[in-house]
């Protein structure tokens, strides 16, 4: 059964292991082990394990890397899915991404490239 990830964006499957929430900003290299969601305000780099969301209103200019990534708000930077990518109808993203699968709903924005993941 395939996964919605856009849903994912909306309803996170269960506690994330890591909250950036509203009104928080972080610079610098965060790592997490799981799930990772960002609704606040991030620069430098951002790394998990997991599955990482940058919620809707969350702004971010900073590398990405995660197994999953799903953006309903503003990225900037680089973004490496062990998976897939899914952009949401919501998500403004000026970068590079390299992952499996990609994915976009209509009315999301996106400049840049994409590629696939040397094997």
């Amino acid at each position: 059964m395939k996964r919605n990830l856009e849903l994912e964006a909306e309803r996170p499957r269960g506690t994330p292991d890591c909250v950036i929430g509203r009104g928080v900003a972080v610079e610098g290299r965060l790592a997490c082990g799981g799930f990772l969601r960002v609704e606040g305000r991030c620069s430098g780099s951002l790394e998990s394990e997991g599955d990482i969301v940058v919620a809707e209103g969350a702004e971010v200019q900073a590398d990405i890397k995660g197994r999953n990534v799903v953006v309903a708000g503003t990225a900037a930077g680089s973004i490496e899915a062990g998976d897939a990518v899914h952009l949401t109808s919501a998500a403004r993203v000026k970068s590079s991404v390299v992952a499996k699968r990609f994915s976009m709903d209509e009315g999301a924005v996106f400049s840049g490239k994409v590629g696939r993941p040397a094997e």
